[in-house]
């Protein structure tokens, strides 16, 4: 995918989710043969940044929890989150290399129609928690959309695709 000059539309146009789903779709720089995978492994590591803001949360509620049985739970709690957390990091690690085809790998197999019917499914139930964790820290969806898409823009804008430097030029170079 080339890099060309867009003209954007109003951001309080992008109300939908096909709409959001459109814009998204720009920078779904990927080769098709992981088309399966690295959104798998993209939605991991989001989960496992989410969990590493949560976490200070925990520990300082621990912190602060008397000695009992809701204690020592929350300690099984923590505990969890925090080797998710990590195992998710190692998967964020392996995204970049999986994508460039850096990381030698078979070819994966297309999902059965019931496979992509669960799939869409669990896609679904990982919508829901989105949309009711922003619900929770007093934001609408539409505004969590929003501050996204401006960020995407900018960063298509700026030819710059990640915070860490990659140029659209490369990631589009790296999924050819």
């Amino acid at each position: 995918m080339a890099y060309e000059k867009r003209e954007w539309q109003p951001l309080e146009s992008v109300v939908g989710l096909d709409q959001f789903q459109d814009e998204a779709g720009i920078f779904a720089m990927f080769p098709d043969n992981v088309r399966i995978l690295y959104p798998a492994m993209g939605k991991l590591g989001e989960a496992g940044e989410y969990a590493e803001v949560v976490l200070p949360i925990l520990l300082r509620t621990l912190s602060e929890a008397p000695p009992g049985p809701e204690r020592d739970n929350l300690k099984q709690v923590v505990a969890a989150v925090f080797a998710a957390a990590q195992m998710c990091k190692k998967v964020e690690a392996l995204k970049r290399p999986v994508r460039e085809g850096k990381l030698a790998l078979p070819p994966i197999q297309a999902p059965t129609p019931e496979e992509t019917a669960r799939l869409n499914s669990e896609n679904g139930d990982s919508l829901w928690y989105d949309a009711v964790a922003a619900l929770k820290n007093g934001q609408k969806l539409t505004t969590v959309i929003w501050k996204l898409v401006t960020k995407l823009r900018g960063r298509y804008d700026s030819k710059l695709l990640h915070a860490k430097g990659e140029t659209l030029e490369e990631r589009a170079k790296s999924c050819d």
